[in-house]
């Protein structure tokens, strides 16, 4: 255990730290030893990638397990990320020591074993005058500090780890153009190819390479990276070693942000509809009323429900009754704008959000009055469509009942907005089902 007595004590307060992949408690050691200390977590290298990004440290101290083929370079990723100013310290526990004492070689600054000391940490983090301790990596050597264009570079690109896929692929190509100075720079990986500057084949691959490197997952080679000639023309020993470290860096961020994809789609997406869900739409109401209130344009909302779910459902069983959450959300996409967002709230209840794409609005319009159209169309769809799981012959048309509130004539904020809308489905309801009620007034 960590215990903050020594005489470089003072030297160490008030640090900011992160601990990766904490399987032997380290941050509680180290909150214990230093309670003045910021420290946070992340569970997996990759996440950590992401969090120094938005929130720069001092230090990290990634815990390692020694039957990890894929050290190296995860060490290697975490290393570029936090950039040369950042202490990386590797932690273990006694019998992992020889893998993590290799695995320092990849960029790490030291290790240390499991329970902390405080004399250790202290040297781990260079506190002592004079310590000093070796790294002894072959890629530090005549390797210079990541220029301020280069960490705004990456940084952005850290924070788009969601995007799609050739977006994605394009933002590394152009964060190689901007590390190493080059005139073009090119991704090809898994049948994707992006180029930054230069000319490109008809597939999109850099034409005329000056220098490649591979790209590898595991024991698979998935792509490569290239490089054009810089702008005197030269490419040295120096960019090969920093080529190498970027090609491990580019395929951690690559893999990252198919996983960022996945968790993204897990987190807002419903499962049932394909729709975005609840939580994504109170994020992006967040985000689009603070742009609505500053460029002066205005948002609505509808929530809507079927009329009679429940029957439905009840009658026809909950395959049913599936089929129709699928069909109200895919016809109410098809029949609303492309930037317009749909989105399954709950049960058998929807939020659609109308805004305005293109700016401010033109003087005179009114924006329940523009949108009621949209919303028509989908009644008509609706009543149209022949839903899969049960017979409606003899029954009525499926219908729906919904309130529609705008900001900022009827809220301020985003839980305003939807509680007005959801006032206004209440009444809707009240008033017999199969209408839209508007800012309190009803429309058949």
């Amino acid at each position: 255990m960590v215990n903050a007595e020594g005489p470089n004590a003072d030297s160490l307060m008030g640090r900011r730290v992160l601990v990766v992949n904490d399987r032997d408690g380290v941050a509680s050691q180290l909150s214990a030893g230093y309670p003045d200390w910021e420290i946070r977590s992340s569970k997996t290298y990759l996440s950590a990638i992401a969090d120094v990004s938005e929130h720069p440290v001092g230090a990290v101290f990634a815990c390692v397990d020694g039957s990890d083929a894929e050290l190296g370079k995860a060490v290697a990723g975490l290393r570029d990320a936090v950039g040369r100013d950042v202490r990386l310290v590797l932690c273990c526990s006694s019998d992992a020591e020889p893998t993590t004492r290799a695995a320092v070689h990849f960029g790490a600054d030291s290790y240390l074993i499991c329970p902390l000391r405080v004399d250790e940490v202290e040297v781990a983090l260079r506190v002592e005058t004079g310590a000093a301790l070796p790294v002894g990596s072959p890629l530090d050597e005549g390797r210079t500090g990541a220029s301020s264009a280069e960490l705004a570079a990456l940084g952005e690109i850290v924070g788009r780890l969601d995007a799609p896929r050739d977006e994605f692929i394009s933002l590394l190509a152009e964060l190689l153009r901007t590390a190493f100075g080059t005139l073009s720079a090119g991704i090809v990986v898994e049948g994707a190819a992006a180029t930054s500057g230069g000319a490109a084949t008809s597939g999109g691959e850099m034409s005329e390479p000056v220098m490649t490197e591979a790209l590898v997952d595991g024991d698979e080679t998935i792509g490569h990276v290239a490089l054009g000639p810089s702008a005197d023309g030269s490419a040295g020993a120096v960019d090969r070693s920093k080529l190498q470290h970027y090609a491990r860096l580019i395929g951690h961020l690559l893999t990252a942000s198919v996983e960022h994809r996945q968790y993204h789609a897990l987190a807002y997406e419903d499962e049932l509809s394909g729709l975005p869900n609840r939580r994504y739409l109170l994020e992006f109401l967040e985000r689009l009323l603070a742009q609505a209130g500053a460029d002066g344009t205005t948002v609505s909302v509808l929530m809507f429900d079927v009329d009679f779910f429940k029957r439905y459902n009840d009658t026809y069983g909950h395959d049913a009754g599936d089929a129709i959450i699928r069909g109200c959300g895919e016809l109410f996409r098809r029949n609303c704008r492309e930037h317009d967002v749909v989105t399954r709230y709950g049960g058998d209840e929807f939020a659609v959000v109308f805004w305005d794409k293109g700016g401010t609005r033109e003087p005179g319009s009114q924006h329940p009055s523009d949108v009621l159209p949209i919303v028509e169309r989908f009644r008509r769809s609706l009543g149209e469509h022949r839903f899969s799981g049960f017979d409606r012959a003899g029954t009525s048309q499926l219908t729906i009942s919904g309130g529609l509130a705008s900001f900022p004539a009827d809220a301020s904020t985003v839980e305003e907005l939807i509680t007005r809308a959801d006032e206004a489905l209440l009444q809707a309801k009240r008033e017999g089902k199969n209408r839209i009620c508007i800012g309190g007034k009803i429309g058949d």
